[in-house]
């Protein structure tokens, strides 16, 4: 299996303007920075063969630090930690980085947003929750939807429309910030991304892919709680992280068995 995290973006709500672009993994979050929780969570979930980080500001930086962390957290399988540059970080969004990896976007895949934490139980349950031609997303609806998230429609027990244009009032959740597909739908999410990105669709966040997705396949909501999760996309998130915080960290595996992970740096051209 492999995790894709795309963690390119600027990071303007927290840095306070453009001229000033801060990677979201190094927000530090009870005395580790957030990729180091993301990295100890997914290792005590499952046998990852690859996990891949795409990054955007400060670049150099964030890259010696996951070189750094590589050798202390330790992986039930043989695991090789990949960062790839996103030059275009200041003009493109996620679908960009996502399509910067699609090398690895083949198999049984996870595609985790860089500024989301969630408990290991979550994860273990989405991790195991798809099979055949189905996907699987974790879906909140515990919380009021604000209007800019990405949000569901369902049908039965599929969904049918995952996009942030949805209204709030006609929504059954929000959209956590991962999501889980297997060998047949990461094919199809690999030709949906080629396909916007080759027309120059490249501002926009990669779940237009699985939007346009929905139609083909079995997108399954994993529901979760507001207890199971935290991102951190704001100041405000920032500092209303604390027990939450603790309650997801809490979570994790004392026990850090296995062997530390091969790194790989790659420059996009």
């Amino acid at each position: 299996m492999k995790l894709i995290i795309p963690a390119a973006g600027i990071g303007i709500r927290l840095a306070g303007s453009m001229d000033n672009p801060f990677p979201k993994l190094l927000i530090p979050l009870q005395g580790r920075p957030l990729i180091s929780h993301l990295l100890r969570i997914a290792s005590c979930v499952g046998s990852f063969s690859d996990v891949v980080l795409i990054l955007g500001p400060e670049y150099e930086r964030v890259t010696e630090t996951v070189r750094d962390l590589a050798s202390g957290v330790n992986w039930a399988s043989k695991t090789t930690i990949t960062c790839i540059r996103n030059r275009k970080y200041s003009e493109t969004n996620s679908i960009y980085s996502v399509w910067l990896a699609r090398e690895f976007l083949q198999g049984d895949v996870v595609l985790h947003d860089g500024d989301v934490l969630i408990t290991p139980s979550a994860f273990k349950r989405l991790v195991s929750s798809a099979s055949g031609n189905d996907a699987s997303t974790l879906i909140d609806t515990s919380t009021p939807v604000p209007m800019e998230e990405t949000k569901i429609r369902m049908s039965q027990d599929r969904i049918i429309a995952f996009n942030e244009s949805i209204a709030s009032d006609a929504a059954k959740g929000r959209y956590v910030g991962v999501t889980r597909f297997t060998p047949t739908t990461s094919t199809l999410l690999k030709q949906q991304i080629n396909s916007l990105v080759q027309q120059g669709d490249v501002k926009v966040y990669y779940t237009k892919a699985i939007d346009r997705l929905t139609a083909d396949i079995n997108l399954k909501p994993v529901w979760t709680d507001e207890a199971s999760w935290l991102e951190i996309d704001t100041l405000e998130d920032l500092r209303a992280a604390g027990n939450r915080a603790r309650q997801i960290i809490d979570e994790i595996r004392s026990e850090n068995q296995g062997t530390p992970a091969n790194f790989v740096v790659r420059v996009d051209s």
